[in-house]
């Protein structure tokens, strides 16, 4: 990339001393208190500060009087005073956002020129925020977090079913207490909140990416008036997410494994599955591998460890290169470890397995290695299957939208576990959005969509772009990946950076182009952040 596509944020911000003890402690008129933070997901050097908000326990009940400390994090800006600040959303649904915000703080204040605070409230279901966990003991645990390919032989489809009946039986068993006081809503509540109490100007600046823009959305459709600006980046379709018939969710994850075979092609020396091939090639030996495992799986004993080992199976190696088409700058470890199942190798495949513990997120959810059961280790599925509006009494009423779903491509029946729960779901939350999203807000939603996104693809981002009046879509063409943490240009960061500085929309149609090569090991922030 040319440095003059650089952004032109001021020097000065990038030198400004933080005087941490200045602001630690502060107690400001709403009565949330900040100060150092003790959660173990926080190091112990961080800037961050925590607080703590009492907000309704039951936003249709209010009378009764029962509250919920709602966790409350932030990365305050160095510079003083600040504007205000900017809401994160770190996605999941799932994620209370604090690993996130340690890792990403610094790149959303840098785009913002150092000028707000960024706050991430811990979403109910998360972190001890209501956490929600089906399951006590880690095998029980385990086995519920494998994740099946309705392609996997004849019957998956029935046994995903019966599997998912049970996932959401036991759900309701575990959590009668709270289960229906977590969902979208009362989270868009618990947000609007701490906008009322912060004494700012009463306006919500948010950014966030993945479910945080079915977060953001709905905050928009609830409270459109008290928008001021927000950033949506990897754009869910809420409509089809409230009513579980998701079919645009895979639109784009074939489109990104291309991606990946063209890199990997292209970069033989990054990539073992090469060979001097063609892209077309890699694929095709990477589908013969995947269809080999159906009747040859391999065992990897893991004694002492939940189930006593791993099968990688068609279904595991199929969900582990989904949730892998995240993230672009590790695609040449993807690589090295799908080589190694292609050559049947034992000793390397030991990379496949911390692979496989990491994975899951958005695309499966899956967990296969999980070596304890965290108090909200099910915080996706109840979240997301507290939402939804429509429900089915069977697999036939049930088998359009899943159809819907794989007809997108190969790799779209990794992940059929979460609809299906969700078709079956006993706890439907208090309250769930059932409105439209064709609002007006106070100002125009700026919307950022990668062209290739294997889970939030770019059509969604589209449609949605529609739906919210003067709203305007950035599309990052050649960019690969989930949201622009995995893959951006320069250009989005700038068009960023200039909305939250003076709430200027780019003309619509913007496209900012992609340079970042594939198998780099970059995601493109490296150079943002070293200008």
């Amino acid at each position: 990339m040319r440095s003059s596509h650089l952004l032109t944020l001021p020097a000065l911000a990038l030198a400004t001393p933080f005087d941490l003890k200045s602001r630690q402690n502060n107690v400001n008129s709403s009565g949330i208190t900040w100060g150092k933070c003790h959660d173990p997901l926080i190091p112990g050097n961080s800037s961050l500060q925590c607080g703590s908000l009492d907000v309704p326990l039951d936003y249709t009940n209010e009378d009764s009087g029962a509250t919920l400390a709602l966790e409350i994090v932030r990365a305050p800006t160095p510079k003083v005073p600040s504007k205000g600040s900017i809401f994160f959303n770190a996605g999941g649904p799932g994620a209370s956002g604090i690993e996130d915000l340690v890792a990403l703080a610094s790149r959303i204040q840098f785009t913002t020129n150092y000028d707000y605070d960024i706050v991430n409230i811990v979403p109910r279901g998360t972190n001890s925020t209501l956490p929600f966990s089906c399951y006590q003991d880690t095998a029980s645990s385990t086995y519920a977090g494998l994740t099946l390919a309705a392609s996997a032989y004849d019957t998956a489809p029935a046994n995903i079913w019966v599997q998912s009946q049970l996932f959401a039986d036991n759900c309701a068993a575990m959590q009668t207490e709270n289960g229906t006081l977590i969902g979208t809503a009362f989270t868009a509540r618990d947000l609007m909140r701490v906008v009322d109490v912060l004494e700012e100007d009463g306006l919500l600046r948010y950014w966030a990416p993945s479910y945080g823009t079915l977060l953001g959305a709905t905050v928009a459709a609830m409270f459109p008036d008290k928008i001021d600006k927000m950033v949506l980046d990897g754009v869910v379709n809420p409509t089809l997410y409230y009513r579980n018939n998701e079919s645009e969710t895979f639109t784009s994850i074939d489109g990104t494994f291309n991606g990946f075979c063209v890199g990997c092609a292209e970069n033989p020396d990054k990539c073992p599955l090469a060979m001097n091939q063609t892209a077309d090639e890699v694929k095709q030996g990477i589908f013969k591998m995947l269809e080999g495992l159906r009747t040859d799986p391999l065992a990897i004993p893991t004694p002492g460890g939940p189930l006593g080992g791993i099968v990688l199976d068609y279904s595991f190696v199929k969900n582990l290169i989904g949730s892998s088409l995240y993230y672009p700058s590790k695609w040449s470890g993807m690589a090295s470890q799908l080589f190694a199942v292609q050559q049947r190798n034992l000793t390397l495949i030991s990379e496949i397995l911390s692979a496989g513990a990491a994975g899951g997120g958005d695309a499966t959810g899956s967990n296969a290695l999980q070596t304890a059961v965290a108090p909200d280790s099910n915080a996706r599925d109840g979240i997301k299957c507290s939402d939804v509006l429509t429900h089915a009494a069977n697999r036939s009423e049930f088998q359009s939208a899943l159809d819907a779903r794989h007809a997108a491509g190969y790799f779209a029946d990794a992940a059929d576990d979460l609809p299906t729960r969700c078709a079956q779901w006993k706890l439907p939350a208090k309250e769930r959005y059932d409105g439209d999203f064709k609002v007006k807000t106070t100002k125009p939603i700026l919307l950022i969509n990668n062209e290739f996104d294997p889970a939030t693809p770019l059509v969604s981002a589209k449609n949605v772009s529609e739906t919210f009046e003067n709203a305007v879509l950035v599309e990052q063409r050649g960019g690969y990946g989930h949201t622009i943490w995995a893959h951006v240009s320069p250009c989005t960061v700038q068009h960023i950076a200039t909305y939250f500085a003076n709430g200027t929309v780019p003309e619509k149609g913007a496209i900012c182009d992609v340079t970042v090569p594939l198998l780099s090991g970059l995601t493109g922030w490296e150079e943002i952040l070293g200008a």
